[in-house]
């Protein structure tokens, strides 16, 4: 990696993610008063049924990722290999199929509510149809995300999610205000504040996509080549992946109780907002972009091991110190989730090196490894709760967060050694310190004093 090639692409990321970074941490503070407002509002029993409701609803947005990584991926290869009739090919063919699904899915849900949910109370049928709504808006928006990250148009992403915190925010008040606020307000504000923050970045989507107006669309149909090629195996690695996800919390329901829901919930949401500050919004679209140069690619691989473990371990001590006073304090019902949240805090460090190897496998095309990876996760989780929630209750839940990827960091590590690609551990970069790391340090640094200083003159 010399640093000509290096410099820019530092420059790249560094710009990406602060730019990212200034809106999710204003979009976390105000999820923060959201997050106080439901949970010192709704009882623990209500917070589990909100999970639960919320686990069913993520199965529309599950539907419409199915493939997105590899079309993502092979956008961005288009892109960063000057094939820009072809990437706009392939968004176009994608949006399409997205829009037809987000049709099914809506009139499923909202017609069939009363049929598919025929066991459960009138109230939880009307829920469900308005969480329907969601479907089309959230649908929308993976659609527009899409292009901004092909286009590394970050802050638009970034941008939406801190204004539909914000939407959010001022309905809850308002309930709030009115000692009103209850389940069927919390899902009202999640649904207003989703179409209205879509609305509000729709406008930037097509100037963005403007820019491919003299672009013609390739002629070839590339969507149904790179599924047939590579998709097949990534969309069965979300479905089993995604699945696995979404029965958690039913499982917890049947093994523990619905209030177990709500505990566990709240300690993995702790862990996941402490993930979501790791960088990782620039990667999808940049990792694509220079695996096509073998040492460069090794090179960055190895020192983003090094310093995403690096980031997740100061991250994983400084929450240590700051989320126990905060939830004694403000959120006290829900105390017994700290006990799993000490050990879920082991995952940070382990998460972060995934969030490198994951990019750099689907650049690569490595989809039948992702599938036989995730089909192995699926195995280990479900065996892990099986054998564990029954006996330990969330214990074999908090267990299961942080071995399985542990092992599968492992078993990736065992897999990139006997590869050949432009990918491996290289122990003397991760364990070393030379002047190349100096470098990067020295770059880094320069980039984020420069941003402070544009948002903070005096700083």
């Amino acid at each position: 990696m010399d640093v000509p090639k290096k410099a820019p692409i530092i420059a790249t990321f560094l710009k990406g993610e602060a730019v990212s970074a200034f809106w999710n941490f204003l979009s976390k503070a105000i999820a923060l008063l959201n997050t106080f407002l439901t949970i010192t509002s709704l009882s623990l029993y209500q917070y589990g049924v909100f999970q639960l409701l919320l686990s069913f609803a993520g199965i529309s947005s599950d539907v419409l990722n199915l493939g997105s990584s590899v079309v993502s991926n092979e956008i961005s290869r288009s892109v960063g290999e000057n094939r820009a009739s072809d990437a706009k090919r392939i968004f176009l063919q994608y949006s399409f199929v997205r829009i037809f699904l987000i049709i099914i899915l809506w009139v499923i849900v909202f017609f069939g509510a009363t049929y598919i949910f025929s066991s459960y109370d009138i109230d939880f049928v009307k829920d469900m149809r308005l969480i329907s709504f969601l479907f089309i808006s959230e649908g929308i928006f993976l659609i527009i995300r899409t292009l901004a990250m092909a286009r590394l148009q970050f802050g638009l992403i970034a941008q939406r999610l801190t204004i539909n915190k914000a939407v959010q925010a001022v309905i809850l008040v308002y309930f709030f205000l009115q000692d009103d606020l209850g389940l069927k307000q919390l899902i009202l504000s999640i649904i207003i504040a989703s179409a209205v923050s879509v609305l509000c970045v729709v406008g930037r989507f097509f100037k963005i996509y403007s820019e491919w107006n003299t672009v013609s669309i390739s002629s070839k149909n590339l969507l149904w080549d790179l599924f047939v090629a590579y998709g097949t195996w990534d969309i069965a690695r979300q479905f089993v992946n995604r699945a696995v996800f979404r029965i958690k919390p039913w499982l917890i329901k049947l093994f523990v109780g619905t209030e177990a829901v709500a505990i566990y919930s709240i300690a993995e949401t702790m862990i996941t907002a402490l993930q979501d500050i790791l960088p990782s919004t620039t990667l999808q679209s940049l990792v694509p972009m220079w695996v096509k140069d073998r040492n460069l690619s090794i090179k960055m691989f190895s020192y983003g091991i090094k310093y995403f473990l690096l980031l997740g371990i100061i991250v994983a001590l400084v929450a240590l110190a700051i989320v126990p006073p905060v939830v004694h304090i403000f959120f006290s019902k829900y105390n017994l989730s700290l006990q799993y949240f000490y050990v879920m805090l082991i995952n940070l460090p382990i998460f972060a090196a995934g969030i490198i190897i994951g990019n750099y496998i689907i650049a690569f095309r490595e989809q039948k490894y992702l599938l036989v990876l995730h089909l192995t996760r699926a195995v280990l989780t479900l065996g892990i709760i099986a054998l564990t929630l029954p006996f330990i209750g969330l214990w074999g839940l908090a267990i299961e967060f942080v071995l399985v990827p542990l092992m599968m960091v492992i078993m990736n590590y065992m897999y990139t050694k006997n590869q050949d690609k432009g990918f491996h551990f290289d122990f003397k970069v991760i364990f070393g310190f030379n002047q190349e790391d100096k470098e990067v340090l020295r770059k880094a640094s320069s980039i984020i004093k420069g941003w402070f200083r544009r948002i903070l003159p005096s700083f």
